[in-house]
């Protein structure tokens, strides 16, 4: 299965605000992002990511996106959210994408649950949108932790507001 990262961030690298604002994002990274999650048929967030985004409204809840398997990594074993499977780690995520066909993983994970994948090994290529600004203090597009990713750049292109969408393989 092939692991697709979809973020949005900062010129500094910088997913949102210490307090979980992404004010400073475009409306575009979210466009962006549904046709990525309806393309593929699935997405993974992290706990505090899904967290946040039903924070956001109900407009960004995909609750009417039934037809998507959305998959919530998180050490807490909670029961899972109606229409949502938590996984307890990046291959129980993944393994439980496999039984339900899928052949990309759509992760959109927040910071922890980025470096985990990363950690894993798993990711195979990353869509970045940077956004034309620099927030400090934020959370970093991985945990600080140790990472040693190497991409190879597959295609820039640009949005609107002066950001760009970078598409990279990651070297393994």
């Amino acid at each position: 299965m092939i692991v697709l990262l979809y973020m949005a961030m900062s010129l500094n690298g910088m997913i949102d605000r210490q307090n979980g604002e992404e004010d400073f994002l475009s409306h575009d990274n979210w466009r962006m992002f549904l046709r990525l999650v309806r393309q593929h048929g699935n997405l993974i967030y992290g706990r505090k990511t899904y967290e946040a985004v039903r924070r956001w409204g109900p407009e960004y809840r995909l609750d009417d996106l039934p037809e998507v398997d959305k998959v919530i990594v998180s050490r807490r074993r909670q029961p899972p959210p109606t229409g949502w499977f938590v996984a307890g780690s990046p291959a129980e995520a993944l393994s439980y994408l496999a039984t339900r066909g899928q052949k990309v993983a759509l992760l959109s994970g927040g910071a922890t649950t980025n470096a985990a994948f990363a950690q894993a090994g798993l990711i195979d290529e990353a869509l970045i949108n940077v956004e034309p600004a620099i927030i400090a203090p934020g959370v970093p597009l991985f945990k600080p932790d140790k990472i040693d990713l190497r991409f190879t750049l597959i295609s820039v292109k640009r949005l609107g507001r002066g950001g760009v969408t970078l598409h990279y393989r990651i070297r393994k």
